[in-house]
This record gives C-alpha cells, sequence and structure tokens, in this order.
C-alpha cells in the first residue's frame, strides 16, 4: 500500500530458520524466513534489516508499524513511492522466477 512517505509491507515472519529469505505469499502476506530465533525481538531487527538491504536502503528506512510481538506485521519503507513499487515489484519477479525454477 503506498503512503505519502513510502509503502506499507504486509509481512507474515517465521523465525528460527536455516537462513533469511523471502519464501511464498501466506494468507494475502508476503512471507519471509529469518534465520534469528524469536528471543529480544531478534526477528524483528533481522527482517528490517533483510528488507532494507532487498530494498538498497539503509536501514533507518524500515520500521514495523504493526505487529512487533506477532508473525503478522505491517512493514513501512520509507522513500518515494513510485521507486519503492518499483523495486518491490522487481524484487517479486525475481523471487517468482528462483522458486520456478
Amino acid at each position: 500500500m503506498r503512503t505519502a512517505h513510502g509503502i506499507y509491507l504486509n509481512i507474515y515472519v517465521q523465525a528460527g530458520s536455516s537462513c533469511t529469505k523471502y519464501v511464498s505469499e501466506h494468507g494475502g502476506r508476503l512471507k519471509i524466513k529469518v534465520a534469528d530465533k524469536a528471543i529480544d525481538g531478534a526477528p524483528n531487527l533481522a527482517l528490517c534489516t533483510f528488507i532494507a538491504r532487498s530494498f538498497k536502503l539503509p536501514k533507518h528506512s524500515v520500521s514495523i508499524i504493526r505487529g512487533e510481538s506477532a508473525r503478522n506485521k505491517t512493514i513501512e519503507v520509507k522513500g518515494n513511492p513510485h521507486e519503492l513499487e518499483k523495486k518491490l515489484s522487481a524484487l517479486l519477479d525475481q523471487f517468482l522466477d528462483t522458486t520456478n525454477d
């Protein structure tokens, strides 16, 4: 969803995976596996860092808006909404290409 300051991403997080990666769609949300175990908010930091790197943005551009202690999270990615949507589309295309091989 586009906002005045960027975009919101609806994410489903699975903590304690062998690596951090995009996985699939889960209940209308993008599912991301995070390597960090669900202890002291470690998966939240790992998730925000992973998304920032995926979008090639500084870490402070990504924050959790909703779901700090839940698997379902709403993430705000700050920046030009149009450019962020293009990057998201490219990331999803790349993700779909790698999962269909």
